[in-house]
């Protein structure tokens, strides 16, 4: 009855060995070890020997090569992240420059209008920057903006609207040009 049951196990253990390299080596190394059981239940000792240090070997080759392959993986995953990251611009703070006469950075309002690289058209994403306005001006403080990606920055201020260049990320200031019209 046991043995119906562990059958029917078989299986699981195999998915389950199936997710790692290291599950691989153990049911590998559980598999030789019932094999050379009964397998070598009457041999020699110097037969049951040559057939231990050979499935010894193996499996130390074979586990050495899973743990290899294992650590080339995360390195080849760390540098994946670290590329990834380097492609990312955090924390770029730009200080809008005004053509002509500026707004009141206490009373006006700002946008931030981004294309993200592969889509058509630039869309509000004020969730990627937070405008700080003071004394000294406006300041953008831009978070997860990809090299690549377009933006540009609408400013308004009651029936007066200022609208950045485009700029590509990485490129240096944002200069706020008046408007005659509405601006989308």
């Amino acid at each position: 009855m046991q043995q119906v049951d562990m059958l029917k196990t078989v299986p699981d253990i195999i998915k389950a060995a199936a997710a790692s390299n290291l599950a691989v080596l153990a049911l590998l190394i559980l598999v030789v070890a019932v094999l050379a059981y009964l397998v070598l239940q009457k041999a020699t000792p110097a037969a049951q020997f040559g057939v231990f240090v050979m499935t010894f070997a193996g499996v130390a080759f074979f586990g050495y090569r899973a743990l290899q392959l294992q650590r080339e993986d995360a390195v080849d995953r760390q540098k994946a992240l670290r590329l990834e990251a380097l492609k990312t611009v955090d924390h770029l703070t730009l200080s809008l420059r005004f053509v002509g006469e500026p707004a009141n950075p206490f009373a006006a309002q700002a946008h931030a209008y981004v294309r993200k690289v592969g889509e058509a058209k630039p869309e509000l994403h004020d969730d990627l920057v937070q405008f700080r306005h003071g004394v000294g001006g406006i300041k953008a403080d831009f978070s997860r903006l990809a090299i690549g990606d377009m933006m540009y920055v609408v400013v308004s201020q009651g029936n007066r609207t200022w609208r950045s260049d485009d700029l590509q990320m990485l490129e240096a200031h944002l200069e706020m040009n008046p408007q005659t019209s509405p601006v989308p």
